[in-house]
Order: C-alpha cells, then structure tokens, then sequence
C-alpha cells in the first residue's frame, strides 16, 4: 500500500474511548473517511467483536473517496463487518 492510512490503530483506540467512557455515553458513532489504501485491520475488528458491551455502545460509517473502487475493496466490507452497526458511503466528486 502507498498510502499512511491504518485502520488497526484506530479501531484500538475506538475500543479504549468505548471502554472508558461506557458509563457516561449512550452511544458513539465512528466514522473513517478514506482513500482505501490500507489492508482490512482483522486484528482489531477480531479485538472488538470480543468486547460485546463495548461493539454494542457504537456504529461505524466508513466514507470512500478518490478511486472508488480500490476504496470499496477495504472500507465496505469494513462497514459491512459491524452488521446493522456498520454502513458504507462515497463522497461526492467535486
């Protein structure tokens, strides 16, 4: 991949906001904008589906932009991953 994009780091860091605020929020909702161009982050998706308390407090919304189909590859079935929790969209070309 060209691209300094990681989805790992922040679906981890997802977790930790979730885990620790839990109490406090009813709910989140993550949304990743990006170009694709990084490989599916299984090790943190495998990481949430674990914590049930904590994939059940969010929902994901992944944006595609630039070439949408290399984009498509990665962020839908990202989305798609989550079930209900997950939805996949592409920007709007200027």
């Amino acid at each position: 991949m060209s691209g300094f994009t990681n989805f790992e780091k922040p679906l981890i860091l997802v977790k930790e906001i979730v885990q620790r605020y839990i109490k406090d929020f009813h709910g989140f909702h993550i949304c990743f904008l990006s170009d694709g161009e990084a490989p599916m982050p299984n090790d943190a998706i495998n990481a949430l589906k674990e914590e049930k308390e904590v994939l059940d407090k969010f929902n994901i919304t992944t944006v595609a932009f630039g070439d949408d189909k290399k984009a498509e590859k990665v962020l839908k079935p990202l989305a798609e991953t989550f079930g209900h929790r997950g939805g996949y969209k592409k920007a709007l070309k200027p």
